[in-house]
């Protein structure tokens, strides 16, 4: 009772409890033992065999009571002890599991808000440009890292599914729920291994964003052939490089940008060696040839036709081959204009562009000191490396 029982000591109690006893029972053992052998003076009388072993008879028995006694009490407070250990891993196991569950729950809230902010601002193209809007809903279900992504209408049929993956229809109830109120809708299904939400899209009619993400990525459940794909997923790399002469009396696009400058670039295009790059980067990522076979120099139909509607049936092509963009790494390599004072303008153009969000874009600037015809502002080049999966 004196003694706190924890991890450290725990052993060493009980080791020496049981050396005690034991060279306690060893010392009686030797004490009897002689005294069978031997007489004992007492006081200049001899004693009695008989009377000394019942003497140690007597001290042996309550010896044993004592020693039982001794692991009795030990033993009852290794169980306390035990279950004290055992009920503080429980309550621990609950909490963490509650406070995973409510991150998992929290996170997907916030993500839908996001998306649908998303999605409300690119409605114009849902129903002009379907594809670019597949490509955007395909982009934003890689970006926010959510396992399903729907649009429905108001009774629960799909419209449209990023990546076409299965629906598996959502409750009436959660719809009415949400019909006519601005903020998501949490759902936890812990057993299904699921969390999902669903939000009323305002710019859109009678419709809704509903997503899906595993509450863990580790225990995917898998019912159908087409589940193993999100088993495994393989990343691919593409670099991008263009070279542009600047002439005079013409405008200088760059990232789908008209940028002020004194000259433009030439070529067959608008120019834009940022957009070109993003192209090759992007078609040798999925081994496609080349910007030069899509759209040949040598062709009037393509006569100073507009980079960004050249990088359009690019993003078509990616989403069509369910490629995904990761990364995209930019340097621009020029003396003028500086890439500082456009950075923002360029990256989110092609955010817009690529439907990718403005993260996932790096954007650098590079001078050449002076030398070539870089240096003499004769020119401007650019480099990328692009990083897709699928």
């Amino acid at each position: 009772s004196f003694i706190e029982l924890n991890e450290q000591n725990l052993q060493l109690v009980l080791i020496l409890n049981i050396v005690y006893l034991f060279i306690f029972f060893i010392l009686i053992f030797i004490d009897i033992r002689n005294s069978i052998k031997n007489n004992i003076n007492v006081r200049g009388s001899v004693a009695n065999r008989k009377y000394i072993i019942s003497f140690g008879l007597f001290t042996l028995i309550p010896s044993l009571l004592i020693a039982i006694f001794s692991l009795f009490i030990f033993s009852f407070a290794l169980e306390k002890y035990f279950d004290n250990k055992i009920t503080t891993a429980v309550n621990n196991s609950y909490e963490i599991a509650k406070n995973y569950v409510d991150e998992k729950r929290n996170k997907i809230q916030s993500e839908i808000v996001l998306i649908a902010f998303d999605l409300n601002k690119y409605f114009n193209i849902y129903k002009s440009d379907p594809d670019r809007f597949k490509a955007f809903l395909n982009t934003q279900n890689l970006i926010r890292d959510i396992d399903q992504l729907y649009l429905i209408n108001s009774v629960g049929e799909l419209i449209i599914s990023a990546n076409d993956s299965d629906y598996i229809k959502i409750e009436d109830q959660a719809i009415e729920m949400v019909r006519t109120d601005d903020r998501p809708l949490k759902i936890i299904n812990a057993p299904e291994n699921r969390s999902a939400a669903v939000i009323r899209l305002q710019n859109f009619d009678d419709t809704f964003l509903y997503v899906v993400k595993n509450l863990d990525k580790n225990n995917f459940k898998i019912t159908t052939l087409e589940d193993l794909k999100y088993l495994k997923s393989e990343n691919y790399y593409g670099i991008g490089f263009d070279v542009h002469r600047l002439i005079k009396n013409k405008k200088l696009f760059l990232g789908g940008v008209k940028i002020p400058f004194h000259s433009g670039l030439k070529g067959h295009s608008d120019g834009d060696v940022i957009l070109h790059a993003i192209i090759d980067g992007l078609l040798g990522a999925m081994r496609k040839s080349d910007i030069g076979t899509l759209f040949p120099s040598n062709s009037n139909k393509f006569k100073n036709i507009r980079s960004k509607n050249m990088l359009k049936p690019v993003v078509n092509l990616l989403n069509d081959n369910n490629f995904f963009i990761n990364n995209i790494d930019i340097n621009l390599i020029c003396e003028n204009p500086k890439v500082s004072k456009i950075r923002g303008k360029i990256i989110k153009s092609l955010s817009d562009l690529l439907f990718v969000d403005k993260s996932l874009i790096n954007f650098k600037g590079k001078t050449v000191e002076k030398l070539g015809i870089i240096g003499k502002e004769q020119a401007i080049a650019c480099e990328v490396i692009c990083s897709i999966s699928k």
